[in-house]
């Protein structure tokens, strides 16, 4: 699942780019990364949802906040962490 968002992803601009997009661009790097979870999460798509969330002080409750778009300079942001 992620290989075809991780394709869909690199051609996303961080103009388009919605909470929901950054999410999956964030996990395909981290399943790119072969990270190990163990802390609260334990896979891709929850660590990035909490970092995205995390960083953009959005709720995890607001169903809405997905599609938020993101601005540049928060993409920019998130993508340096």
């Amino acid at each position: 699942m992620l290989d075809s968002i991780r394709y869909a992803g690199s051609l996303m601009t961080a103009m388009s780019s919605t909470v929901e997009n950054l999410v999956l661009r964030v996990a395909g790097r981290f399943q790119d990364a072969h990270l190990a979870y163990g802390h609260g999460t334990d896979n891709a798509m929850d660590e990035a949802a909490w970092l995205v969330f995390a960083t953009l002080a959005l709720s995890h409750d607001d169903k809405s906040a997905y599609a938020r778009q993101v601005s540049e300079a928060e993409c920019e942001r998130i993508l340096k962490l």
